[in-house]
């Protein structure tokens, strides 16, 4: 008699990159049944054969375009309808063996008494700025929530003393798991085909190519990484700009990173906003020479790790504490708010 599949729902209000690549692993085992509840954030990733193929509950996020200001009234509204929206969604998801949560945002976290009616086992993972941008107005509601947790998962190991201080939870739970990456083992045996690379993405070959952020989020700062470039004009012909936008699909906030780009005389880069495949990933992973991390927080990236391992120099954010990427050797320059074009200078004439 055959034995029926572990179920899982993966909740993910803000989708990621990180979090189809979860799902898509998980559905390689035949035993593991995954189905998955998000946001119409989900939309910027579609259309995407892979994901269409899973049983997808979405609910609405009532985001804002860039550069609106709602007013308070507006907020509380939203947030009200969010949460409402939230909960039908919810109540239309199946029965599962476990639900595991990421990135739990108040959403999530304020609806602590709902989850035992769809599962036994309740798991977290915190990507990063989850855990260290939680308000304390979060805090009571995650109180709640904490003796429901049957395990929490975190790619930093910093994370974990202070989750055990912070909510005294059992340090036996909680699971070090990195976001890991399927490119590093490629990216390091491709890595002498740069010039060959550079041909095939149409970027100039005698220019030290820079790439700001690893996608198109607000909260990666591209516009502050532009503005400093502008105190590097004597680097101008020496230098191509690459601006990787691909996911989330944002044309208001792409519009603007153009404009600023356009502002700067003499500047030469390269928009990328077209969904990309691994393969071609790899390739401006490779091609680069100088990759500048400013997020507004992080508790450890990916896609700086690859382009390290594609030697790339790193410029990474003052603020962000990578102590497990120093702590196995690797080596980056730390930049503020406000020195960024300084160091720029620095890394372009060393």
């Amino acid at each position: 008699m055959e034995s029926k599949p572990t179920k899982v729902l993966v909740v993910s209000f803000g989708f990621s990159i990180h979090t189809q690549s979860l799902i898509l692993a998980l559905n390689k085992d035949k035993s593991v049944q995954v189905d998955l509840l998000t946001s119409d954030l989900i939309k910027a990733y579609l259309p995407n054969k892979e994901l269409e193929a899973l049983n997808i509950y979405i609910t609405k996020s009532y985001t804002y375009a860039v550069g609106e200001t709602p007013s308070k009234f507006r907020k509380y509204i939203n947030a009200i309808l969010r949460q409402l929206y939230f909960i039908v969604a919810f109540l239309k998801t199946s029965r599962y063996d476990f639900i595991e949560i990421h990135y739990p945002s108040m959403d999530v976290i304020s609806l602590h008494f709902l989850w035992r009616l769809k599962a036994t086992k309740m798991g977290i993972c915190f990507w990063g700025d989850d855990f260290q941008l939680m308000p304390n107005s979060y805090n009571y509601f995650f109180k709640k929530l904490i003796p429901r947790i049957s395990y929490i998962i975190t790619g930093n190991s910093d994370f974990i003393k202070r989750i055990v201080q912070k909510y005294n939870y059992p340090n036996e739970h909680i699971h070090l798991i990195g976001f890991g990456s399927s490119m590093i083992e490629e990216i390091i045996a491709k890595v002498e085909n740069k010039e060959i690379y550079k041909q095939a993405l149409k970027i100039p070959n005698d220019r030290l190519i820079i790439t700001l952020a690893h996608n198109g989020s607000k909260r990666q700062n591209h516009l502050l990484m532009i503005d400093a470039l502008k105190d590097c004009s004597d680097f101008f012909s020496e230098i191509f700009i690459l601006v990787p936008l691909n996911y989330p699909k944002d044309l208001s906030y792409n519009n603007s990173i153009k404009s600023r780009l356009d502002d700067i005389s003499g500047l030469q880069y390269k928009m990328i906003t077209d969904y990309l495949d691994n393969e071609t990933i790899i390739k401006y992973r490779i091609v680069n020479d100088l990759f500048v991390h400013m997020q507004e927080s992080d508790s450890f990236s990916t896609s700086m790790a690859e382009y390290f391992c594609a030697g790339s120099v790193v410029i990474n954010g003052d603020w962000l504490a990578f102590e497990d990427f120093n702590n196995a050797g690797g080596k980056d320059f730390k930049a503020s708010k406000v020195n960024l074009s300084e160091v720029y200078l620095h890394c372009l004439k060393n």
